[in-house]
């Protein structure tokens, strides 16, 4: 076990990084093209950001999307191709308003840059710049 900035850290066998309450599985992406086999290559500081999102909404969450690779299709169709902001979002399923708001009022005090609010989840990300909310 590793630990980085007093967080437990695990490092899988094909050099995936999980944590307490994500592993490699769920974070990987979940296309056909690369059959669940690319690690997910989420950079460290911000997978922690999430469990610590994770621990301060104190409910458990399975993302419905984490990473996505290259050769994923919504990726491939993008009009300046696969990009790298998805090394640092998730989707985060949500049942209501209030735990909607509770979710986003906690990411942005994490340092999300990146927030999206969908009938069902919400998306987070801990991108760089400008806040952006849609």
């Amino acid at each position: 076990m590793l630990y980085f900035n007093g967080m437990p850290v695990e490092l899988s066998s094909d050099g995936d990084f999980y944590t307490d309450n994500f592993t490699t599985d769920e974070l990987r992406c979940r296309c056909a093209s690369c059959n669940r086999q690319k690690p997910h290559s989420i950079p460290l500081l911000k997978l922690l950001k999430f469990q610590k999102l994770r621990e301060k909404i104190n409910r458990p969450f399975t993302p419905n999307s984490a990473y996505r690779c290259h050769q994923h299709p919504e990726e491939v169709a993008k009009e300046n191709g696969p990009g790298e902001h998805n090394r640092g979002a998730m989707d985060i399923p949500c049942a209501s308003g209030a735990e909607k708001g509770r979710l986003i009022e906690i990411a942005l005090s994490l340092g999300a840059k990146g927030i999206g609010v969908y009938d069902d989840f919400v998306h987070v990300d801990f991108r760089e710049g400008v806040l952006v909310v849609w």
